[in-house]
């Protein structure tokens, strides 16, 4: 993916976000928009980050002829930590930062519900020991 300055043109293949397995950035992007935020640690920084990109007023774009070469990642999947809880609290900051305060109520409902059927799809497969992980996410 490439960042585009809007004033510099159309651009035909626009991105709502980036997905942060791996990119190319120019400097001035940074310099205008800033970097990751670290605090997020994993999941939906991509997100966060793609969003305050494009209102520093970057355009997101793909480009055909940039190959990148990324395996399967293995150092979040089964962890319950990673898979459950940072995205599910991430999901929820991220969200509720960028949402309006008219959207709030509809957002908080749809969590809720989202949460929800996590939770009973947790004790249906018998993996009760990862609702902590969920409750963990809804609270901080």
């Amino acid at each position: 993916f490439i960042f585009h300055n809007r004033s510099l043109g159309t651009v035909r293949d626009a991105t709502s976000y980036v997905p942060g397995s791996g990119f190319a950035v120019h400097r001035a992007v940074f310099a205008r928009a800033g970097g990751m935020d670290t605090a997020l640690g994993t999941y939906w920084d991509d997100v966060d980050w793609s969003v305050r990109v494009q209102r520093a007023g970057f355009e997101l774009r793909s480009d055909p002829n940039f190959v990148l070469r990324h395996y399967i990642g293995k150092t979040c999947h089964q962890n319950p930590l990673y898979s459950i809880y940072y995205f599910q609290r991430n999901r929820k900051r991220v969200s509720w930062k960028y949402t309006t305060h008219a959207s709030r109520p509809w957002l908080a409902m749809r969590l809720t519900r989202s949460w929800a059927r996590l939770g009973f799809n947790l004790l249906r497969k018998g993996r009760w020991r990862e609702l902590k992980y969920l409750h963990r996410a809804v609270v901080d």
